[in-house]
């Protein structure tokens, strides 16, 4: 299965990266939560990292990419809104 991160960093990395988090405010992340706009190639591509994080911390937004396929597309996790703005970006009301 692909790696939700970029070639070097692993799924345990990230969570010791976002475990020094604190949480609130807007989380900005390459790979999208696992299970939430990042459906591609017949697979969840997304990070269990993310997920733990938004879950733990409860951003009011969480802005990601990676999966071209979810561009512009849109979820909610609790009370966390979260935006794939893909490799093109995507322009946001808030």
């Amino acid at each position: 299965m692909p790696s939700p991160w970029s070639w070097n960093l692993t799924e345990e990395r990230a969570t010791e990266l976002l475990a020094g988090w604190p949480g609130g405010g807007v989380l900005v992340v390459h790979s999208p939560p696992h299970g939430y706009l990042d459906s591609g190639f017949g697979t969840h591509l997304g990070s269990q990292a993310v997920l733990s994080a938004i879950e733990r911390g409860r951003p009011v937004l969480a802005l990601c990419g990676h999966v071209h396929q979810c561009q512009g597309h849109e979820a909610t996790i609790g009370e966390t809104r979260v935006l794939n703005l893909g490799p093109r970006g995507t322009f946001v009301d808030l």
